[in-house]
């Protein structure tokens, strides 16, 4: 069982810790039934530290990627799979460059994005 492992944990406040929170919660599995030996602020310092043997986490596809096919890390998907929702952020002003407006469109148009108004 997990709870029997070193688990790198991303540091109290990141959107990451929480989304993982929640995830391990609907699992059934308090976070702290888990045995943290360390929390880290970065994605990158987790990665480094799982290399060097310190224990395991949980991580974006695309942030292990490069890991993974250096054979450093080994990824196993979740089941079910862990979602998380993105929002597109840009600047207040009424006026937007046409690369902020071709950016909304595509978004809007292809990722099945609803406008909301700021």
């Amino acid at each position: 069982m997990l709870a029997y492992h070193h688990f790198i944990s991303r540091e109290a406040g990141s959107g990451t810790r929480q989304v993982i929170d929640r995830y391990l919660q609907d699992a059934g599995l308090s976070p702290g039934m888990l045995q943290v030996a360390i929390e880290a602020g970065s994605t990158e310092a987790v990665k480094s530290l799982i290399v060097s043997g310190m224990g395991f986490s949980l991580a974006s596809k695309m942030a292990v990627e490069k890991e993974v096919s250096l054979k450093l890390l080994v990824r196993r998907p979740l089941m079910p799979a862990l979602k998380r929702h993105l929002s597109a952020i840009y600047p207040r002003e009424r006026m937007h460059s046409r690369l902020i407006t071709s950016f909304l469109n595509f978004t809007r148009d292809r990722l099945l994005v609803r406008a909301t108004s700021p």
